[in-house]
């Protein structure tokens, strides 16, 4: 092949055939038959099939940012330990998933069609809450890849996460209780039985210091919440005892650990709880002694609003899912009309100036 003399976008093959050749601002050689062997043919063809392209948003006047998907990760990561809480649990053991199915790509490389690939392999492989999860953290990776102007479209935007039934929420039985935690070592069943009591989430129990222990007006204070709010939790006698009685023998310093490791740093897991719950042959994860606060909570009768406050949930449908434990409030509330004064003489009333229609629509009522 030779290149026209005067435009080095054409070059011509061994049979006359001119071709483009030049390379676009992604950095990618675009060759495509020009089907004539007239030079100037041939560049009046280039030149319209670049500007179209650009008037088309093909091409970008701006050379854009050439980019793999692993540097992109690693600047995430690095924001995400700055700006979020969610650096540990979320963005990292995820991204480390997603590696695994992109390293190596270009972000431009990854169309809608690598991103589906992708949704389905984690599915397969792993779970599809899994997958759901993964889907969030790459559209906001590419969100932020536009944000730095690496690229201009999210390849994410409109994938559909899938559908995953929900798991019901139930409390757990005194007898399962009581067998958890007799498999529980010492430290672990005070940690278990805070949580039964106080509805904390595994991050603020195992994070608790005695600086948000307040034993005289019996509250734990926790200013460090998934929601960003200061949420008071009253203790229940037995968590005023055991956090009385912990203090007192110790006499721990404000800043010190409520539950330290052999280092006086805080626990970063709860494996001696899955070993007991494994034990005692229970079916229940850590999370689930936080349901199971609300759960009782609500079936005591205790008002959502009130549950969400303990909770610390941002937003009252989180709640909701405690409401099916609460069967007498539809019937209470139906109790109520039932015994509403004006009903009571609007239905004596009906009945006083015809009782004939009355007793027929009365018969009616049960025939249907």
């Amino acid at each position: 092949m030779k290149t026209a003399v005067n435009n080095p976008n054409l070059i011509q093959n061994k049979y006359g055939i001119w071709i483009s050749s030049f390379t676009d601002p992604a950095g990618i050689r675009v060759r495509r038959s020009l089907r004539t062997r007239d030079i100037k043919l041939a560049a009046m063809k280039v030149s319209k099939m670049m500007i179209e392209a650009y008037e088309k948003g093909h091409f970008d006047l701006k050379r854009p940012v050439r980019k793999h998907f692993s540097e992109l990760a690693d600047k995430v990561l690095v924001y995400a330990k700055d700006k979020t809480k969610r650096y540990k649990k979320v963005y990292l053991p995820t991204i480390k998933t997603l590696m695994k199915h992109l390293n190596g790509k270009m972000l431009c490389e990854i169309t809608k069609g690598v991103v589906l690939d992708v949704q389905t392999q984690i599915k397969q492989d792993v779970s599809e809450v899994n997958s759901n999860n993964a889907m969030v953290v790459l559209k906001r990776m590419f969100n932020l890849a536009i944000e730095w102007e690496y690229i201009d479209a999210n390849p994410v935007k409109g994938i559909k996460l899938y559908r995953v039934q929900k798991r019901k929420v139930r409390p757990l039985e005194a007898e399962e209780k009581e067998k958890l935690l007799s498999f529980c070592p010492g430290y672990m069943k005070e940690i278990v039985l805070v949580a039964l009591h106080s509805g904390m989430r595994k991050s603020e129990i195992l994070g608790l210091k005695w600086d948000n222990v307040d034993l005289f007006r019996k509250l734990v204070i926790l200013d460090k919440t998934k929601s960003n709010r200061i949420r008071e939790i009253p203790m229940s006698s037995d968590v005023y005892n055991l956090l009385f009685v912990k203090y007192q023998e110790k006499k721990l310093a404000r800043e010190d650990y409520v539950f330290p490791n052999a280092d006086n740093e805080p626990y970063r897991d709860v494996a001696a709880f899955r070993k007991a719950a494994k034990l005692a042959g229970v079916q229940c994860r850590f999370h689930d002694l936080r349901h199971d606060f609300g759960s009782q909570l609500v079936s005591k009768g205790v008002d959502l609003n009130t549950v969400r406050e303990l909770l610390g949930h941002a937003q009252l449908d989180t709640t909701q899912i405690y409401l099916h434990l609460a069967p007498n409030q539809k019937r209470d509330a139906i109790a109520k009309l039932e015994n509403h004064p004006a009903e009571d003489i609007d239905l004596k009333s009906n009945q006083s100036k015809d009782p004939q229609s009355s007793t027929a629509l009365h018969g009616r009522v049960l025939a249907e």
